[in-house]
């Protein structure tokens, strides 16, 4: 059985469950309250994105902008479009937290606060979701180092 079997509704509410839980853990994890902005609305330009499935039975995760794809996730995999729903809500956090933090003034580039952080988050909630994380702070890194 694959993660498109079923009808799409059907596969539709099997990941906002499974989407549920991955919020309820990183609450737990992270200690902080997942504000409902920031997840997938009902509507294509909500603020958080937009959860589908595709009549191929491919789910899309799609965030927009004025109209226009700004993200977009789609996979034959639940897993995947969760990871990638939950990794903006990580980074946000991350990124808000390291804003707060006490060193934020004094270092050159504030991703020295907000990449371990955001990384951190990712592992707690996953260690495949952390080397995922890893990987893609890496692939940042490469292209624009830090300060």
């Amino acid at each position: 059985m694959t993660d498109t079997d079923g009808d799409p509704q059907s596969r539709l509410d099997g990941l906002k469950l499974r989407l549920n839980e991955a919020v309820r853990h990183f609450e737990q994890v992270a200690g902080e309250k997942v504000r409902r902005a920031e997840l997938p609305g009902e509507f294509p330009d909500s603020p958080g994105g937009f959860l589908s499935v595709d009549p191929d039975g491919r789910y899309r995760f799609e965030i927009r902008e004025r109209g226009e794809p700004t993200a977009l996730i789609v996979s034959d995999r639940i897993d995947e479009v969760v990871l990638g729903v939950m990794s903006d809500v990580a980074s946000s956090h991350a990124q808000s937290a390291a804003l707060r933090h006490p060193d934020y003034e004094s270092v050159n580039d504030a991703r020295r606060l907000w990449f371990p952080r955001w990384s951190r988050l990712m592992h707690s909630l996953s260690p495949e979701w952390g080397r995922h994380t890893d990987r893609e702070i890496s692939e940042i890194l490469k292209t624009y180092p830090f300060d």
